[in-house]
């Protein structure tokens, strides 16, 4: 006979077991051990002919004990030992809850630039968070995956939602059909609007709603906001009339003082507003002028005022101006408005004074765009996640009322420090991929078959869709979302074969491993007809977690030597490389990861020289489809009022004042480009992801 462990391992029956736990029963109760009794029990376990399980064998001693304090005292036993088991097991678990509880930061307070741990609406989300982590590992997620993501293999994304079915990533969302068409929020019917302050405030609610219903960035087009300039000129001259007091001049006051109101409350709104995760929706807002050529002049209003009002800033509860980190801001680089001859170019040179002095917006090229994407334009959906071009049932192009659902990244360097040769590591990078592809296609199927009334501001009013019953999969299907593979560390696993990643040599490598890894997930993408393709990981918290899995190798210089790994196919951090030598080796990749990129330029403080910013910009549009600018001016300190670059300390500790010496993170406000999005550093960020921007050298 054996005894099948908790663990699922069997073991020989072992009857000297049973009699020293039923022993002590009786000594505990100061009782000498009856020893018929105790061979009895035994007896009658040994004589069942089948395998037990721990559970099974002790529920028989409880039964067969016939002193009833006997047995109680042993059922006592049993659940003692449980809990003395379950809290060796949940240990890590029961000790970040607390840490939560009691304001002490952890990892898990820290992984989040834009969450404050410290306020009971942000703690209440991280402990459900760890909480769904912890029930996801354990009943939803296959033992293969769960053993690679807790050795730091792979990294699967945002468990803490996973747990709930039907829940999907990012998302461009169709706002000019929940506002057109009307939408539904907490069961309330919101019809179309008439003016644009009204449908503003809409959008921002419907944002909102979004924010809570899914994880992970949001994106709507300003475009879809300029028909309501027009209902808003229409509306003011109709009232002038009526007052008998119409003028040209009079109209263009009232128009351009409401489309100010109107973004003075976008601003306001979304970065007030709080989704049930606790934080400001995670939303980008796409400037592309040539987008709606109909509405061309009310999306090149929007968007001016909009980067005026950004560059104006907004104020801290001590009064101080500072940088809001949302919305997240992404402008279209065309070829007029890089023309000094064309009236455009007015609004680039706002978008480059905009940059130099609060890092946004950042620039997509459109040139670039429609080479990779089949002559579409598709914004990001957030930060950098990409959609494939698709074509509805007429035949169309369609890019908005689209998402993704969800992301499952690869840690390169482990991968090349477990390998000998580049040939194996390519082979087990290639079963990995299939892991992944697999997984998620499980986890795609889940999603399909869940009922569209779990988040019907998506499916039912119009983000998304407008079905009355059924299942999400019908928006998914037929390569409509995207399903990602993430990665990290690309330059690590070239360096690791003993060849640098920023040489010619390096490049090819790198190049010659990303179109592999695109062409294994083109193989998965078509067997499981899935949208699968590649995606460069922003990795804030996680940047820590695979740098310190890979520590378990001998070191190796610029491969595990540090507390974070490079995002996606960058050039390392340290590297000392001009901007455009950078754009011009990154921009090749990018063609690759086609469900989502982004690189970015280091500056110094470039405030006062905006022109220099555009040079960069006619780069960006002839090289790169996605490109960030970070610049150090968008920072300041309360106590004396400095604004510019304050310094985290080497130990990613603390920040300092370079003008006064402050180090209370109370009395300044710190924003670096965490990811894809601006963080406030004195909220705390990772070790990792501290030591990464610490380390950015400077492009120019």
């Amino acid at each position: 006979m054996e005894v099948i462990k908790r663990d699922g391992r069997k073991e020989q029956f072992d009857e000297k077991k049973i009699i020293k736990a039923i022993s002590k029963c009786y000594i505990a109760n100061e009782e000498f051990p009856d020893e018929t009794q105790i061979n009895e029990i035994v007896s009658i376990i040994k004589n069942i002919n089948k395998d037990l399980t721990v559970e099974e064998i002790q529920d028989l001693i409880i039964e067969n004990l016939d002193d009833l304090t006997i047995a109680n005292s042993y059922k006592e036993y049993r659940e003692k030992r449980s809990r003395i088991r379950d809290s060796n097991i949940n240990k890590l678990y029961y000790d970040t809850i607390l840490e939560l509880v009691k304001g002490e930061q952890n990892d898990t307070s820290k992984e989040n630039s834009n969450k404050n741990a410290k306020q009971i609406n942000v703690m209440r989300d991280l402990i459900a968070g760890e909480t769904c982590k912890k029930l996801y590992k354990e009943t939803q997620l296959p033992k293969e995956l769960a053993e690679l993501h807790s050795k730091g293999v792979i990294h699967y994304h945002d468990m803490d939602y996973r747990l709930m079915q039907g829940i999907t990533n990012c998302g461009l969302l169709n706002l000019k059909d929940a506002l057109e068409n009307g939408t539904v929020i907490n069961g309330k019917l919101i019809e179309k609007p008439n003016s644009l302050k009204t449908a503003i405030t809409i959008a921002t609610q419907i944002i909102c709603a979004v924010g809570s219903s899914q994880y992970g960035g949001q994106t709507i087009t300003m475009s879809h906001l300029a028909p309501f300039v027009v209902a808003s000129r229409n509306r003011i001259k109709n009232l002038l009339e009526r007052a008998n007091s119409y003028s040209k001049e009079l109209e263009e006051v009232l128009l351009n003082q409401e489309i100010k109101d109107s973004i003075q409350t976008l601003h306001y709104q979304l970065n007030t507003l709080s989704t049930t995760n606790g934080q400001s929706p995670f939303i980008t807002i796409f400037c592309y002028v040539d987008e709606i050529p109909e509405y061309r002049e009310e999306t090149s209003l929007l968007t001016a005022e909009l980067f005026r009002q950004r560059l104006a800033g907004m104020k801290s509860p001590s009064g101080h101006t500072i940088n809001p980190t949302f919305p997240k801001v992404v402008y279209v680089l065309t070829n007029n408005n890089l023309n000094e001859n064309h009236p455009d170019f007015e609004l680039t040179k706002l978008a480059a004074k905009c940059t130099c002095k609060r890092m946004v917006p950042d620039y997509m090229s459109e040139k670039k765009a429609k080479e990779y994407k089949n002559g579409c334009v598709i914004p990001p959906m957030g930060c950098r996640s990409f959609l494939s071009p698709w074509k509805n049932e007429n035949g169309e192009y369609q890019i908005y009322g689209r998402a993704n659902t969800g992301v499952i990244s690869i840690n390169l360097p482990y991968i090349a420090l477990d390998s000998s040769n580049i040939q194996e590591f390519k082979d087990k990078l290639s079963n990995i991929i299939h892991i992944i592809s697999k997984e998620q296609y499980r986890i795609y199927n889940i999603i399909s078959k869940t009922s569209v009334e779990v988040a019907p501001i998506l499916w039912q009013y119009g983000v998304y869709g407008r079905a009355k019953s059924g299942n999400i999969g019908q928006f998914l299907d037929n390569m409509k979302c995207s399903v990602s593979i993430g990665y990290m560390g690309l330059a690590e696993a070239v360096e690791r074969f003993g060849i640098h990643y920023t040489s010619k040599e390096g490049h090819d490598l790198g190049i010659d491993i990303i179109k592999f890894m695109f062409e294994e997930a083109t193989k998965n993408k078509e067997f499981y007809n899935i949208s699968l393709g590649l995606y460069g990981t922003p990795a804030e918290s996680l940047t820590t977690k695979f740098a310190n899995a890979i520590k378990t190798f001998p070191i190796i210089k610029n491969v595990n030597d540090r507390d974070y790994i490079t995002n996606s196919y960058h050039v390392p951090v340290t590297e000392k490389v001009d901007g455009f030598t950078k754009i011009d080796f990154e921009s090749e990749f990018q063609k690759y990861s086609h469900n989502g990129a982004i690189s970015y330029i280091e500056l110094p403080d470039v405030s006062k020289n905006p022109e220099a910013v555009i040079e960069i910009l006619k780069h960006i549009y002839d090289k790169m489809m996605y490109c960030e600018l970070n610049t150090s001016s968008c920072s300041i300190c309360y106590n004396c009022g400095f604004e510019g670059q304050i310094d985290i300390a080497s130990d990613g500790s603390h920040c300092t004042c370079p003008n006064c010496g402050n180090t209370d993170p109370n009395k300044m406000y710190v924003v670096y480009r965490t990811c894809g999005y601006l963080g406030s550093f004195e909220q705390g960020t990772t070790k990792g992801r501290a030591q990464d921007i610490i380390n950015r050298v400077k492009h120019f």
